[in-house]
């Protein structure tokens, strides 16, 4: 761990004071030109963003009686080592949010904080661009989504805590859980960003719970910022068959000749396989991050596993979309509960051999609540006025 012998404080403002500063380099070599150029900029901010999680300390999986920071960890990868690093990789390939005309603080805000701003202008948003021309709300509708996902996750706690529950139910307030850690990282900057700064944030997610297919969960209602930035970073490049978005100047004349030639048999047939292969490489891509933040927080991978959830959602889309095509012809298509039922069931079943099966050989799930327990009685002390 770097910077060992520092209080937990202190580290946290060396992380602060460092992020500033590697918005600050962005913002400045912001006019180099796209590709090289901006690659050799973002080398050294690229390389701070993998350092950032080492700054606490992860979870020793063969002495868990050791103290961590394992939450901050995980919390601190995926925003810093995903979510940055990718913004930063999108601006240097000329793509996502880093390329608009932001102000100084509202381009920092927007590279560093775990959020998506509005596309303006994002075509078929609903089905294609993770629902980035919606606005989320407002800075009280964040501050009143930060609140409710804290409740969630207090009550998650202590459910797991005083309530003997099945593995799988367990399984689902982990799941409860995640979704409420992630979302409430997500709405807590959001809220100030858009009452100062004024910028207008995208969903970040949208009732997961709901979700009638798996296309739905994972393109309209699950951890919208990270699909986002896949979608910048992976999706969009192998869709396009370039690495560096080069915008045109006239966009209805490319607007014209990209239905023209959409409208050709082979060009859309070719098309769609580019889709294809954008969406397996977005899950693949999913997956081996998950191993990279599992080696953070606990110095082991999974061999494998959380990269077979994230791959298997594939064949798993692929026959959805079949069978749905099938049931709607027949005139069978099951109403919306039954679908959402089935949809969890498939995602819950396949995250309990692997998802779960991953973070509880090393440890991780307990000891997420070991430390959110220890939180809730230091806070739960502290208003009883306990010293």
């Amino acid at each position: 761990m770097l910077l060992e012998d520092h209080s937990y404080p202190a580290r946290l403002l060396a992380l602060a004071a460092g992020a500033l500063l590697t918005a600050a380099w962005v913002f400045a070599a912001r006019r180099l030109a796209p590709g090289l150029p901006r690659l050799a900029a973002a080398l050294p901010v690229l390389a701070f963003n993998c350092a950032a999680p080492l700054l606490f300390r992860r979870l020793d999986a063969t002495d868990r009686s050791k103290p961590n920071e394992m939450i901050s960890v995980g919390m601190i990868e995926f925003a810093f080592v995903w979510l940055c690093c990718y913004k930063v990789l999108a601006w240097v390939c000329n793509r996502g949010p880093l390329v608009r005309p932001w102000r100084p603080l509202q381009f920092a805000a927007i590279m560093l904080a775990p959020i998506s701003p509005v596309e303006e202008h994002a075509a078929h948003a609903q089905q294609r661009n993770g629902r980035q021309a919606e606005h989320a709300g407002g800075a009280a509708v964040m501050a009143g989504a930060f609140a409710a996902k804290v409740a969630l996750l207090a009550a998650g706690l202590a459910l797991v805590t005083f309530v003997p529950l099945p593995k799988l139910a367990r399984e689902f307030v982990y799941t409860l859980g995640i979704f409420s850690i992630l979302s409430f990282a997500m709405d807590g900057p959001a809220a100030p960003i858009s009452a100062l700064l004024g910028v207008k944030v995208a969903p970040h997610f949208d009732a997961p719970f709901l979700a009638t297919s798996l296309s739905d969960f994972w393109s309209h209602r699950w951890d919208l910022v990270a699909g986002n930035q896949l979608r910048n970073c992976v999706y969009a490049p192998i869709v396009e068959g370039q690495l560096v978005h080069s915008a045109p100047p006239d966009r209805r004349r490319s607007a014209r000749l990209s239905a023209a030639a959409s409208a050709a048999p082979a060009a859309a047939a070719q098309r769609k396989q580019r889709r294809l292969l954008g969406m397996a490489a977005c899950f693949l891509v999913s997956g081996l991050m998950h191993e990279v933040q599992l080696w953070y927080m606990t110095g082991q991978t999974s061999r494998g596993l959380l990269t077979a959830f994230f791959a298997a959602q594939v064949p798993l889309l692929l026959a959805e979309r079949w069978l749905g095509a099938l049931l709607r012809r027949s005139g069978l298509l099951p109403p919306r509960p039954l679908r959402s039922v089935a949809t969890l069931s498939v995602l819950l079943l396949l995250a309990h051999w692997t998802w779960w099966a991953a973070y509880e050989q090393y440890g991780v799930t307990q000891a997420a609540i070991d430390s959110l327990q220890q939180l809730s009685r230091a806070v739960l002390g502290s208003s009883a006025g306990e010293p």
